[in-house]
């Protein structure tokens, strides 16, 4: 806990050194966003097992695509960036 707390307010102190410059404060909210989608994503195991399709339960396969068509809304909404292929290919 006591991290948690000198976390929080290192984040407040620095955001305080932005709070001032709008265009600052549209990209900490932007990635904060990003961060808060993704460990969403996380949670709800978006972020994609190596399951074979025939392993996936209709709840399971459910969950996915609900997560693929929120991070296409998020694309659409500028709210997400996508990965270029070869950020793709690296992973592989």
């Amino acid at each position: 806990m006591e991290t948690s707390l000198n976390t929080n307010a290192e984040l407040f102190k620095q955001l305080s050194y932005i709070a001032t410059d709008e265009l600052y404060m549209k990209k900490a909210l932007k990635y904060v966003k990003k961060l808060a989608m993704q460990k969403e994503r996380e949670e709800h195991n978006c972020a994609g097992s190596k399951k074979s399709m025939s392993e996936y339960s209709e709840k399971e396969f459910m969950n996915g695509l609900s997560c693929a068509c929120e991070e296409v809304k998020s694309y659409k909404k500028g709210e997400l960036q996508l990965k270029t292929w070869e950020e793709l290919r690296h992973e592989l």
